[in-house]
């Protein structure tokens, strides 16, 4: 694809991967680049990323495929980073289905394949996040909690639904190591 070409960049990997982190940095820093995230959407509509699927969700949803279209309908390159949640392989795809239906004439994954160890420690930093163990003197405070073993966990299986990515119908799939590089996009 040229230059010119519209091009959503989906990120995909696990919580605690440093994709939200990772995009914020590096990718909207260039020209022509939007970010376009659930979790920030969440964050303003209801402070916080953790609430039960609902009404909630499905508003930040709705608002991530808005800002979608626009973005793609604007003008020619842009270039669109779409930090949602799709765990499967059919939310994938349909978040690519829905991309090139808006618009857009390239979808790429940008596949976070940071290690576990790092994953762990990333986990326990997002806001509203606290460990099981924690609940005595975090509860009624807004946090959601998850055993110890969750980051490593949710690493795992992550990975296993995503072992067919390259099925998925991307134009291509770009692994992603948060810690050694930077992506050239």
């Amino acid at each position: 694809m040229s230059n010119n070409a519209k091009t959503v960049f989906l990120t995909v990997g696990p919580r605690g991967s440093g994709k939200s982190h990772y995009c914020k940095q590096v990718l909207v820093q260039r020209e022509r680049m939007a970010f376009i995230s659930r979790d920030e959407i969440m964050m303003q509509r209801h402070g916080t990323v953790h609430m039960p699927y609902g009404a909630g969700c499905a508003e930040a949803l709705e608002a991530c495929h808005a800002m979608l279209r626009q973005y793609l309908s604007d003008e020619a390159g842009r270039r669109i980073v779409l930090d949602i949640w799709n765990g499967t392989s059919e939310e994938r795809k349909g978040l690519i289905a829905a991309s090139r239906s808006y618009g857009a004439e390239e979808v790429i994954a940008l596949y976070f394949v940071t290690p576990v160890e790092y994953v762990e420690q990333w986990f326990w930093l997002k806001p509203g996040v606290a460990k099981s163990s924690e609940w005595k003197e975090k509860q009624g405070q807004g946090y959601v909690f998850f055993c110890k073993d969750a980051p490593r966990n949710d690493h795992q299986l992550f990975h296993e639904f995503a072992a067919g990515i390259d099925s998925d119908g991307f134009d291509r799939v770009l692994i992603v190591n948060p810690l050694q590089q930077e992506l050239s996009v």
